[in-house]
């Protein structure tokens, strides 16, 4: 699973240089989604700027080679939850080279190595759960 590159559909944005992904989702009519940005270690990252938009947008969040972004979604509380890791950023891109290092399909994980995103999976489980989310939830206090 960790050799599996390729170029997988994340928006980006570019702020002043920087490339950044929008946290974002939320659940309306018991379907949900997520996206959740989380540093190479898994820890949340600090945000620069902040909407609340239901279901939408959330938190703009600055990332670098070898952050973790992680798609989650759901449907009556089945998850389906992808894990990359950033590979390449090239300028003017849309979408960013990723390698995908973990799935959870049918509440079973691809591969079980991967423990120190517990935290970053979990919000992203949550937030694609939450009726009408407008609140980022896995971002770095400042």
């Amino acid at each position: 699973m960790e050799n599996e590159s390729r170029v997988y559909p994340i928006r980006t944005e570019w702020r002043n240089g920087t490339c950044c992904v929008w946290e974002r989702g939320g659940e309306k009519e018991m379907l949900g989604s997520s996206i959740i940005v989380a540093d190479c270690e898994g820890k949340p990252k600090a945000a620069i700027e902040i909407k609340s938009e239901m279901n939408g947008n959330h938190a703009l969040v600055p990332i670098v080679e070898k952050d973790i972004i992680i798609v989650a979604d759901q449907s009556r509380g089945q998850y389906y939850i992808t894990i990359c890791r950033v590979e390449k950023i090239t300028d003017g891109l849309v979408m960013q080279k990723m390698s995908v290092i973990d799935r959870l399909v049918d509440g079973c994980w691809k591969n079980e190595a991967n423990i120190f995103l517990y935290y970053a999976v979990n919000a992203a489980r949550q937030k694609s759960s939450t009726l009408e989310c407008t609140s980022p939830t896995y971002i770095k206090e400042v």
